[in-house]
């Protein structure tokens, strides 16, 4: 992924096959709506009439049923911030604990001197990609609930420069570490896409990666 905040521009690419889309944010997530759409009604074509029916009953009970009024459920997250600290690619960083329904799901060492979001218009590009690529998942996931987007996300707290995710049994999953944080001015060739790159519209670059 490249992001060009000076642009408002993101690309996707996917090196084995060459292939990028590009655009605003809000151009990915219109064309990921019109994608699956084109591909549902490309595989409704290699249907039979009988499976076409079958899909098209499913379809509406499906519709009947997210029509049915349900319990609201909402999840708990709670950040906590820790007295641990640790030093990690040359700067100090603190522990903080990100809890859903009562269980640790992250931990994120984050550093108060490293400001990668600048003045205030910086910032508020950063929350418009946020808020548009976070759309693209679950709404009641804990990642897109304020208290963790605060930390995460906008990085109001600093900079997050390792994570641990852990699974439903409390053991580790993921960890991901910044091995070197560097403060230099990048030219704007170093967003462009490399060359013999082809770009694809949102519907076949979605069709590639569903293949992946």
């Amino acid at each position: 992924m490249i992001f060009d905040f000076e642009k408002g521009v993101i690309s996707f690419l996917v090196r084995e096959h060459k292939v990028y889309w590009s655009g605003t944010p809000d151009e990915w997530l219109q064309g990921m709506e019109e994608g699956q759409k084109q591909m549902e009604e490309a595989q409704l074509k290699r249907m039979t009439p009988e499976q076409r029916e079958a899909y098209s009953q499913y379809m509406k009970q499906l519709n009947e049923e997210a029509e049915k009024p349900t319990p609201e459920e909402e999840i708990e997250v709670e950040v906590k911030r820790t007295s641990e600290q640790a030093t990690i690619a040359g700067h100090s960083a603190r522990k903080y604990q990100v809890w859903v329904d009562g269980e640790l799901k992250e931990e994120l060492w984050v550093c108060a001197e490293i400001d990668p979001q600048g003045d205030e218009t910086d910032r508020h590009k950063v929350e418009q990609f946020t808020k548009a690529m976070t759309a693209l998942g679950k709404e009641d996931s804990y990642e897109s609930s304020p208290e963790y987007m605060k930390i995460a996300t906008y990085m109001e707290q600093g900079y997050v420069l390792r994570s641990v995710t852990y699974d439903e049994q409390g053991t580790r999953k993921r960890v991901g570490e910044t091995t070197r944080v560097e403060n230099r001015d990048i030219p704007a060739s170093e967003f462009n896409v490399p060359e013999g790159y082809k770009r694809l519209s949102t519907a076949e670059f979605l069709s590639v990666m569903m293949h992946e």
